[in-house]
């Protein structure tokens, strides 16, 4: 995916690049390569993967020199102030397998400058070639750091010690933070390197400020690389946590299918592996495990997002084993019944305040067996399956249990459990407190699917007959001067109208007949469907937020109250197939659905698909840059939608 300039600020700094290595760990800016994020770097690398996530390289300084003149190349914010300003000497961006190249002409100089981060190594490679007519000097002085991915750094906050010497290829630095035992490594093949520390202060990143948060950072630099480039000639400077000699060979990358479809599908085979990564298998008897990061930058490995994301990360790329590993680290966290909502930052612990990432693990567990005949990963997993529906029907934690109408009622004050689950300080904006719809309509499908698995494996349970008593009770949740459900059953019944009527129509097996499907699919439509996905909420409602911006409280405030999320494009577009046939005419406006979400690929993080979206139009691109199941369910409908 090549971009061409020429480009101003704007241009160069208002969408993201971002390579990831398999760990958790990334490396990421705008095009121009100016960080507009704290959570921006050349390395942040993930030091217990996937967690413990540690800016440890914020960028290269570089500066090009041709004929006695020197040109910077990068390009920073900081107050009141665009210096140096590097955008102005890029010609070209472009995004290949595993690495982006940016181009630059400087006087009578053009440079090629290519970013790589090393699969299965916490180690970005940068490589500047000169594919111009004229020898140059480039001089690349680097930022480090060793702060915590989501926090800010103050000046001498943090002391380094710093060695420099040479390996066989030319100088190595080796930078100690004060707590980092092993510290990590500078090196480059070719060049010189010039010790010169200074602080360099009052770093600004606008999309902080725009969230209102602390958007000034500062970074140490020890010094400064020099490289001499002939004509056509290349050299590499490493940023690792791995030191030159005892640097491994990377893993390879994983294969990616080759199809016909669009540009941006083909992209996006490859932005799903991004997602997958390894964590340390919760059964430590076990070599290793695999998990999935719901969205970068900030992000973690979370219960529900990657039962969601699963079918359509692993499957359309054929990783039918990555996705075995993955439904077996959850299945070993779970607790009465309860997946783990996320596996906490540090690595050490897990939180349960979810009640409906065990139900989409029943769900992926079926996707899995349709596409892989995998009978030995469900023996496997029957007694996860069959505890999932032992506590749900008897009781767990948090209120999640069943109601004597066979219901699933989740009631915990002051707890978020469905995926509505902003929460700022003690305010929990969209509580859903008694029986939601979706938890519901998800008890349905996990029965039937369970149903399915007692008589295909030979288990025996009263899976069906539950499943018919929840069938009449799922009757309650029909609004009929809405013409639509109701978001929550409770001692009043929540009319708001809201996206989570959509599953009980999209989910393998549901609970409506088609007149009742068909009536909900064409009221979401009518309310809630945009190009980019479904709003939160109705507009028409008074709790309904347009915009997501400003402070904490003002975005979470906006979170689930009209905000569009990309993901909910997946299950819409299975309802309209269901309740029109899975005729041609509708998996065609299925692809035209899509259509505005594959041009969106371009935007923002180039690439990739956006969390969140504006409700009100143009429906701006917002939230986290890059999310596991916006791309998951794109290409996952994708592919029922194929022509």
């Amino acid at each position: 995916m090549r971009i061409d300039g020429p480009f101003n600020l704007e241009s160069a700094t208002d969408r993201e690049w971002l390579l990831t290595n398999g760990l958790g760990g990334y490396a990421s800016a705008t095009l121009c390569g100016m960080l507009t994020r704290r959570y921006h770097g050349l390395l942040v690398a993930a030091l217990n993967p996937p967690g413990q996530r540690t800016l440890l390289v914020a960028k290269l300084e570089e500066t090009l020199t041709v004929g006695g003149a020197g040109y910077a190349l990068s390009t920073n914010e900081y107050p009141d102030v665009y210096y140096p300003e590097g955008y102005r000497c890029l010609r070209a961006f472009e995004l290949e397998d595993g690495a982006v190249v940016m181009r630059f002409a400087a006087g009578a100089a053009t440079l090629e400058k290519r970013v790589a981060m090393l699969p299965g190594r916490n180690t970005t490679v940068v490589t500047y070639t000169n594919t111009g007519a004229e020898p140059v000097v480039l001089t690349a002085t680097a930022l480090v750091n060793a702060r915590d991915f989501h926090g800010e750094t103050a000046r001498g906050s943090i002391h380094f010690a710093v060695d420099d010497g040479t390996w066989s290829q030319g100088p190595v630095v080796h930078v100690r933070p004060q707590w980092m035992t092993e510290g990590y490594w500078l090196y480059a093949d070719a060049g010189t390197w010039e010790t010169t520390p200074t602080w360099f202060v009052n770093m600004t990143y606008r999309w902080e400020r725009d969230r209102g948060l602390t958007a000034e950072d500062n970074h140490f630099s020890p010094g400064r690389f020099a490289l001499a480039l002939a004509p056509g000639a290349s050299a590499s400077i490493t940023l690792s946590t791995e030191s030159p000699l005892a640097a491994t060979a990377p893993a390879p990358e994983p294969p990616v299918p080759d199809t016909a479809d669009p540009p941006e599908i083909r992209r996006l085979l490859r932005t799903a592996n991004s997602f997958l990564v390894d964590r340390a298998h919760v059964n430590k008897e076990a070599r290793h495990g695999r998990t999935v990061i719901a969205g970068y930058h900030w992000f973690g490995d979370w219960g529900r997002d990657t039962m969601i994301a699963l079918p359509g990360l692993c499957f359309p790329t054929g990783r039918i084993t990555d996705a075995a590993e993955i439904l077996r680290t959850f299945a070993a966290a779970r607790r009465r019944g309860l997946l783990p909502n996320l596996f906490l930052e540090s690595g050490v612990g897990e939180a349960y305040n979810t009640v409906d990432a065990s139900l989409w693990f029943v769900y992926a567990v079926h996707r899995y067996y349709e596409v892989s005949k995998d009978r030995a990963l469900i023996e496997e997993l029957r007694p996860a399956l069959e505890e999932i529906i032992h506590y749900y029907r008897v009781g767990t934690d948090f209120g999640i249990g069943m109601a004597a109408d066979c219901l699933i009622n989740a009631s915990a004050p002051g707890w978020q459990l469905t995926w509505m689950d902003a929460k700022v300080g003690d305010w929990v904006v969209t509580p859903r407190m008694g029986k939601p719809v979706e938890i519901n309509a998800l008890w349905y499908n996990a029965l039937r699917v369970m149903e399915g698995f007692a008589r295909d494996f030979g288990w025996s349970d009263d899976y069906g007959e539950l499943a018919e008593n929840v069938r009449d009770s799922f009757t309650a949740f029909w609004n009929p001067d809405a013409g639509c459900l109701y978001d929550v059953l409770a001692d009043q019944p929540d009319p708001r109208l809201r996206p989570n009527q959509i599953f009980a129509v999209s989910l393998p097996f549901s609970p409506l007949d088609l007149n009742l499907a068909r009536a909900v699919v064409a009221t979401v439509e009518r309310y809630l469907l945009t190009p980019y996905g479904l709003r939160t909420l109705a507009p028409q409602d008074p709790d309904y937020r347009g915009h997501y911006h400003g402070n904490a409280w003002e975005r979470d405030g906006a979170y689930h109250q009209g905000t569009v999320w990309a993901w909910l494009m997946g299950p819409y577009v299975d309802a309209y197939l269901r309740v029109n046939g899975h005729a041609d005419h509708a998996r065609a406006v299925g692809r035209r659905l899509l259509r505005p979400l594959l041009a969106h690929v371009w935007d923002a993080c180039v690439g990739s698909v956006s969390e969140i979206f504006e409700g009100n139009p143009p429906h701006l691109p917002c939230g986290a840059a890059s999310q596991a199941w916006s791309v998951a369910e794109l290409l996952r409908v994708w592919e029922k939608c194929r022509d």
